[in-house]
C-alpha cells in the first residue's frame, strides 16, 4: 500500500505516484510551481529553520491525518 493511499485513500494513477526529486530539482519544483510544502518537524525544529511557504504539520501531535485531509489532492505535496 502506498503511503498517498494509506494517507489520502485514494488510487495510485499516473498523477499522484510518488517521485523523488534530487535536490537541483527539488528547488526547481519548489520555485516554479504551486505546491504544498509539508514539515512533518515538532514546531521547535521547525521555528529553528524552514523552507519558506511550508506548513507544520507534526507527526507527533495526533492530528497529522486531519491537516493531510484539508491539503489540495490536485496540487503536488
Amino acid at each position: 500500500m502506498s503511503i498517498l493511499k494509506k494517507l489520502f485513500g485514494f488510487k495510485t494513477t499516473q498523477s499522484n505516484v510518488i517521485k523523488v526529486l534530487n535536490p537541483h530539482d527539488f528547488k526547481t519544483q519548489i520555485t516554479s510551481k504551486k505546491v504544498q510544502l509539508v514539515d512533518v518537524r515538532t514546531p521547535n525544529q521547525f521555528q529553528s529553520g524552514h523552507i519558506k511557504g511550508a506548513n507544520n504539520t507534526d507527526t507527533f501531535s495526533g492530528t497529522l491525518n486531519q491537516k493531510c485531509n484539508t491539503l489540495n489532492k490536485e496540487e503536488p505535496i
